[in-house]
């Protein structure tokens, strides 16, 4: 029997394509894999650091008053977002939450697109495209 989708199931139950899968598997030994990560991966040493800090001091500057929103590059919302922010003329700062994951832990960002917006030190997020657009309506 194998656990199959939440319930069990006998293996000569299996349809063709778990079963080719089953026959494909591979068994991985990690002690003896070459795969082994020790530090930082070859021609990364530099260049994660120098975007950090370059970003470290501009949010620090902005960070009184601004407008942050995280996006994603393949997330379709979030260019609807940009594109709505871009025409209502809102001043924002796109932030690839992926490519800076500091950012995206500081304010708590779990989902594309969220609006953080900081204002007298205090910072709201609004998440999903569609109360993006209600902020549009009501700041604009």
């Amino acid at each position: 029997y194998s656990r199959i989708t939440g319930y069990y199931r006998p293996v000569q139950n299996w349809n063709d394509g778990k079963s080719q899968e089953y026959k494909d598997r591979r068994v991985y030994d990690i002690p003896r894999s070459h795969l082994t990560h020790q530090g930082p991966r070859n021609g990364l040493e530099t260049e994660p650091a120098a975007p950090a800090a370059e970003t470290a001091p501009a949010a620090d500057v902005k960070e009184e008053n601004a407008i942050y929103l995280f996006a994603t590059r393949t997330c379709p919302n979030c260019k609807a977002a940009g594109s709505l922010l871009d025409r209502a003329g809102v001043a924002y700062e796109k932030i690839y939450a992926d490519e800076e994951p500091a950012m995206t832990e500081k304010y708590g960002v779990r989902l594309a697109p969220t609006l953080v917006v900081l204002a007298n030190g205090e910072a709201e997020k609004i998440q999903n495209l569609s109360n993006i657009k209600k902020f549009i309506e009501t700041r604009v």
